[in-house]
């Protein structure tokens, strides 16, 4: 009867740390479920940041594409302005030649 008082005593013993063990555990999962949300949340938010950071490069290349090419455009035209001066300049002096000799030709005459 003593032994059959103790074993039941040891199984009261060990069903209570069970019930103990279980509770822990099923507190622990609840702890962990916002735990997991939360990381889900940041995991979200990283690649969302991500995305963006790819989406700014590539908004950034095309920008800077855009600016060299407007910069070479620039120097054509530039290049092409200071071609029309110079040959704008050439048929002002043909010009100014072909008046002098005419006025040369007329005190002649």
């Amino acid at each position: 009867l003593g032994e059959r008082v103790r074993l039941e005593a040891d199984q009261r013993e060990v069903d209570g740390k069970r019930v103990v063990a279980h509770a822990r555990v099923k507190q622990s999962r609840k702890a962990v479920a916002p735990l997991e949300q939360e990381r889900r949340l940041y995991v979200a938010e990283l690649e969302w940041v991500r995305e963006f950071e790819e989406h700014s490069l590539l908004r950034m290349q095309e920008k800077q594409q855009v600016s060299s090419r407007l910069i070479k455009d620039l120097d054509d035209l530039r290049a092409e302005g200071a071609a029309q001066l110079r040959d704008q300049g050439e048929d002002e002096s043909i010009l100014r030649d072909g008046v002098k000799a005419l006025a040369e030709l007329e005190d002649k005459i």
